[in-house]
């Protein structure tokens, strides 16, 4: 049970520094660039979209409904724009509605738009990494001196006392 815990909290932890590192290089990338990722898909009566974009910092999700009458590509996309601050740096989340005219005839793009900071998701990323360092280093710790011949409450070498130690009383595990 020990072995399957310490595999999947290394496991687990190394998923999560990698999307905690991830999202860092989102983040330093979006003040210099806008990345915008999308699939496109046709179903009755309109195109359906969804897509992520990074741009100043923040994340952007969209979900859209087209209607027929505008031109939507569909399949995956990814664009780069030059990166556009001085959007706000809240929270939000919206309805969307617009009706444009194509070609003479009224079209209509509806959906959700959520916007979120990145710097939560580095931040939460990174704590189950830390975690697991603080608690895989103790353990560590404790191996190497029961090794070593120390005290594993101490750290007093035990060589000359092998079934006590003096320093704090403590009785040594048998070495492993």
């Amino acid at each position: 049970m020990k072995r399957l815990r310490r595999i999947l909290g290394n496991t687990t932890a190394m998923v999560s520094l990698v999307l905690c590192l991830a999202c860092v290089g989102a983040w330093v990338r979006s003040d210099f660039a806008c990345d915008a990722f999308g699939y496109g898909f046709r179903t009755s009566g309109g195109v359906r979209t969804v897509s992520v974009s990074f741009n100043d910092g923040m994340v952007q999700l969209r979900w859209f409904k087209w209607s027929d009458v505008i031109p939507v590509s569909t399949g995956f996309a990814h664009d780069v724009f030059e990166a556009e601050p001085g959007y706000p740096r809240t929270l939000a989340w919206r309805d969307d509605d617009w009706r444009p005219i194509v070609s003479g005839q009224v079209g209509r793009r509806w959906g959700k738009i959520g916007r979120a900071p990145l710097w939560p998701a580095v931040a939460a990323f990174a704590l189950w990494p830390a975690i697991w360092t603080l608690l895989k280093r103790k353990e560590i710790r404790r191996r190497r001196r029961i090794k070593s011949g120390q005290c594993q409450s101490c750290g007093y070498d035990l060589r000359a006392t092998p079934e006590r130690c003096p320093e704090c009383g403590a009785t040594p595990e048998a070495r492993t």
